[in-house]
């Protein structure tokens, strides 16, 4: 089941998986264009990246089209961006699965870079922001 907050720049989903994120933009998509959209997925090499990757692979959200991006090079990545640098270029939707889990860093550095993502919206032209987190935030539970 999902939830979603409407903001004017934000949207917040809470749910169970990449496929229910992609349900959701497919539900959020103007329906005023027929020209495909573009989302900026960040952190398109992490747990959830791949996971949305190859969801998206199997069944694209139609009038959607992912522009892939991380930190880092790697297959499938179509741009290399960071919180700092231009945006990579225009987008109708930015989608951020990145983040810090216990163990990798410092946990609030995921509040900077949920506002590095809703700059990087601003930058790029996003009429909607949308970031998502998982349970790997909250630490492995008890044993």
């Amino acid at each position: 089941m999902f939830r979603a907050r409407n903001t004017k720049a934000c949207v917040l989903i809470t749910g169970t998986g990449p496929k229910g994120v992609a349900a959701k933009m497919s539900e959020t998509a103007h329906t005023t264009s027929t020209a495909e959209k573009r989302c900026l997925v960040l952190g398109a090499n992490g747990k959830l990246g791949q996971l949305l990757q190859r969801a998206w692979m199997r069944a694209p959200v139609p009038g959607w089209r992912p522009i892939w991006c991380a930190r880092h090079k790697a297959a499938g990545i179509d741009h290399v961006w960071q919180p700092g640098m231009a945006a990579p270029q225009q987008a109708e939707a930015v989608l951020a699965l990145w983040g810090v889990v216990p163990g990798r860093g410092d946990l609030e550095d995921n509040t900077r870079l949920a506002q590095a993502a809703m700059a990087l919206g601003r930058a790029c032209g996003a009429a909607r922001v949308l970031h998502c987190s998982s349970a790997a935030v909250y630490g492995a539970g008890p044993q």
